[in-house]
């Protein structure tokens, strides 16, 4: 587990939220991407992170980073989502 400053986590949270949208733009399910974001910005909130859980986060920052060619990341973004909803799905059987 790596451990990110507050501010770090700040900035990564705000960049989330400000281009999520573009993130999200050529997932075809739309309907779960509020819980999505819910659950990415509880991540961002936490200083200390699973082995699985750090592994969300590497890939958050990946798909916002945008200095690298937006095809580039195809792969990162996908596979965050993918991730995400089945965090989300172990939460709810639980």
């Amino acid at each position: 587990m790596q451990k990110h400053s507050r501010e770090f986590l700040d900035r990564l949270k705000s960049e989330w939220m400000s281009g999520s949208a573009i993130i999200f733009q050529a997932d075809g399910n739309k309907e779960d991407h509020q819980a999505i974001s819910k659950w990415i910005l509880g991540l961002l909130d936490q200083e200390t992170r699973s082995d699985d859980e750090e592994l969300i986060f590497n890939l958050v920052y990946h798909s916002l980073n945008f200095d690298i060619p937006f095809k580039a990341t195809a792969s990162a973004r996908a596979e965050l989502l993918q991730r995400v909803r089945l965090k989300i799905d172990d939460t709810r059987r639980k």
